[in-house]
């Protein structure tokens, strides 16, 4: 049977990797060499979590290839499976592949996709040779990562080409190419309407919304008690002004006139974080402030689960349910979308991480709070029927107690906003240029250094 050698530019003293021998097992053994440092030790095997490329880069730059998909929680048996199902798809291009040798950087160009692709074949607790050979799941992911379309259909041809003998499965037919080489157009029509967030800008961004969570978190107890109190006595924290058109509306006797919030505020220790957010000490302003905590909880659950905004805002009360599998806990978000299902509501589930389960339970306070003065008592068990959304307006300064749903936008929320706009730099304009080098960055107002990243 014929012999594969790694398709390699080996650069004067740099030594080849193992030879691939189909004959000794179609998948390589863990400790099969793909590569070696410039004395011929090993470098990598290829039962390692990464491959170190270093050896191979005519630069001398690092490279690694990487095949943790998953950003947070340990090594489990569904994420073991495709780690090596990554595996043996990089390995087939690099030693497979018939034209010529793949580059460091296109190899994780395919490696960028493929632990895309794993991340949402274990959200659907599917196999990734199952998204490849299905068209209709290969598809159904990439509308989920548009703008690595391109690469799985390039995977799924390459694939297809090999043939099930070498592969171990049947690939997707052309069919599948057809549809994701439509959803990449799509995307690059509209590519200049959403621009991918450079490392640095993201990171801040998270961290940032991290903080806020922890502010809130920590001033919680004192805002909810000082809401209730407000909502229990119609008169209290409310001008003195206001608190006469009241008793005259509720036909209430004439008494002393109660404490205004902002006289409160020290009593609750509230003062300080009102000051400090530059809230104004007012009925108004603790509304805001139950606004600002779930639009914080909102945009960290949409960063830790990829769901759109109006998916987020349409989240039930008990939306979160936490499940053990291989004696670890996993959180769920159930919800429902209407993209792509011509209108019909079809109820779904995002898997997150420990950051977005803090965010639903921040929201799950500030709600049940408003539940609870309104009359009702919301369970938290995602199998009960919900008692409504998650994100509901606290209604502190209508006239009647109402639960009505609300819509969060942060340009409500000017200092919000500006923390969570870091100033752009020269290095992440250079990563947007490697992202997308066809796109003149610098030329448009938007990408300029030190400008908000908008």
């Amino acid at each position: 049977m014929t012999t594969f050698e790694a398709r390699i530019e080996l650069l004067p003293g740099t030594v080849a990797p193992d030879v691939y021998d189909p004959s000794q097992g179609r998948i390589p053994l863990d400790d099969f060499v793909v590569s070696r440092f410039r004395d011929g030790s090993p470098a990598s095997y290829y039962g390692d979590l990464s491959w170190n490329r270093t050896p191979y880069d005519p630069d001398g730059r690092t490279r690694f290839l990487h095949f943790t998909y998953w950003d947070h929680g340990d090594l489990t048996p569904q994420r073991d499976e495709l780690t090596r199902e990554i595996r043996w798809m990089m390995f087939l291009l690099i030693y497979l592949r018939r034209s010529d040798a793949l580059s460091n950087s296109s190899l994780e160009g395919y490696l960028v996709a493929l632990r895309r692709l794993a991340r949402l074949c274990e959200a659907g607790g599917v196999r990734l040779q199952d998204a490849l050979a299905d068209p209709a799941l290969m598809t159904g992911c990439a509308e989920n990562a548009a703008h690595l379309s391109s690469i799985m259909a390039t995977v799924v041809t390459f694939l297809r080409s090999l043939g099930r003998e070498q592969v171990g499965f049947e690939a997707a037919g052309k069919s599948a190419d057809a549809a994701l080489k439509a959803i990449y157009r799509k995307w690059c029509d509209n590519s200049k309407q959403y621009a991918p967030i450079p490392t640095r800008i993201y990171s801040m961004i998270l961290s940032v919304l991290s903080d806020e969570i922890e502010a809130f978190e920590d001033a919680a107890d004192r805002l909810l008690r000082v809401y209730q109190d407000c909502r229990h006595d119609p008169l209290l924290g409310r001008e003195a002004s206001r608190q006469q058109v009241i008793r005259k509306r509720m036909n209430l006797t004439e008494g002393a006139v109660r404490p205004r919030l902002a006289s409160l505020l020290p009593e609750y220790g509230l003062d300080e974080f009102f000051a400090a957010r530059g809230t104004a000490p007012t009925l108004h302003g603790l509304s805001s402030l139950f606004r600002e905590a779930l639009l914080i909880a909102s945009l960290q659950i949409q960063a830790f689960t990829g769901m759109r905004h109006n998916e987020v805002m349409a989240l039930p009360f008990n939306c979160l349910e936490t499940i053990e599998r291989d004696g670890r806990p996993h959180h769920i978000i159930k919800g429902r979308i209407t993209k792509l299902t011509k209108g019909k509501v079809k109820r779904t589930q995002w898997v997150t991480s420990e950051a977005g389960r803090r965010a639903v339970l921040l929201a799950q306070r500030f709600a049940e709070a408003v539940y609870l003065a309104s009359g009702v008592t919301p369970s938290r068990d995602a199998s009960q029927p919900s008692p409504g959304f998650l994100f509901i307006s606290s209604q502190l300064v209508a006239s009647r107690p109402e639960l009505v749903a609300t819509n969060l936008h942060l340009n409500e929320f000017v200092d919000l906003r500006a923390r969570l706009q870091p100033a752009i730099t020269d290095a992440d304009l250079c990563e947007l240029e490697q992202i997308d080098p066809h796109r003149a960055w610098r030329s448009e107002e938007a990408f300029q250094a030190g400008r908000p990243w908008t």
